[in-house]
């Protein structure tokens, strides 16, 4: 009864192998996206308010610096070509402020103050991950070495090392920190969200991208330490000897011979 228990830890064993060596497989195609995201492979981001503003800039710097132009302005001086959005002259708003220039698109149901609104320069302004850039590089260490932990550990195992227990709970505890610092950063930054939005009244479609925000800086750091961790923290019992009684298996997993 002895051997068929220990038969049966095994390849409950060897399921948590197969699992975390997924997960790392996840991992990887995940930090190769975003390897290409930063090097220019993502699909860049339009915006008709953008393509006005920067319209609008060239204007300002040319010959008519001092008079703030229109869409049709921006389309008879060549420095816009006519965009196939529905846009037209009464969609569109260019306010010149000492600040600089600032472009509302009413969006393709041409009203404004609806959810389809944009304006350029974001009111919002960069999303801030403070809580998450100031573990920078402790976060990055913690994950890369829980990485490194999982791949040690599952090379032990096949290898049968007798370290493969201690690197199996190393992993595991390095795996449930990176976890913990990931969920509590993403909900201090969720929450300094509303701290850094401008004091004054937003669109209809900013407010609702300022809630949005508010999640993403949760899911996505969350996210990010779930994926890290979750090969390390499949292994933690990896290698452990058990202190119990010996397991009456099923006959279907762990056959009589």
């Amino acid at each position: 009864m002895v051997k068929r228990g220990w038969r049966c830890r095994r390849i409950s064993d060897q399921r948590r192998i197969a699992f975390s060596a997924a997960l790392l497989g996840l991992v990887g195609l995940a930090l190769a996206y975003q390897v290409f995201s930063i090097h220019g492979c993502r699909i860049p981001e339009g915006g008709v308010a953008r393509i006005v503003r920067t319209a609008a800039l060239n204007w300002d710097r040319s010959a008519h610096a001092g008079i703030c132009p229109t869409y049709a302005d921006l389309v008879r001086s060549r420095f816009l070509e006519p965009l196939n959005n529905g846009v037209v002259d009464a969609s569109v708003r260019v306010r010149c402020e000492p600040s600089g220039i600032i472009v509302h698109w009413a969006g393709p149901d041409n009203e404004f103050s609806t959810l389809d609104d944009e304006t350029a320069p974001d009111p919002l302004g960069k999303p801030r991950q403070l809580t998450f850039s100031r573990l920078w590089p402790v976060l990055p260490l913690a994950s890369a070495a829980t990485l490194l932990f999982a791949i040690l550990t599952i090379i032990a195992s096949k290898l049968r090392s007798p370290n493969t227990a201690i690197l199996a709970r190393l992993a595991s505890v390095l795996g449930w920190l990176v976890l913990a610092a990931c969920v509590g950063s993403g909900i201090a930054d969720s929450g300094l969200v509303h701290a850094f939005a401008p004091n004054r009244a937003l669109a209809p479609a900013d407010a609702l991208r300022l809630r949005t925000r508010e999640i993403d800086a949760l899911i996505h750091q969350t996210t990010f330490g779930g994926l890290v961790a979750a090969p390390g923290m499949m292994l933690g019992s990896l290698g452990a000897r058990r202190r119990r009684r010996p397991i009456h298996c099923n006959r279907s997993v762990c056959p009589r011979h």
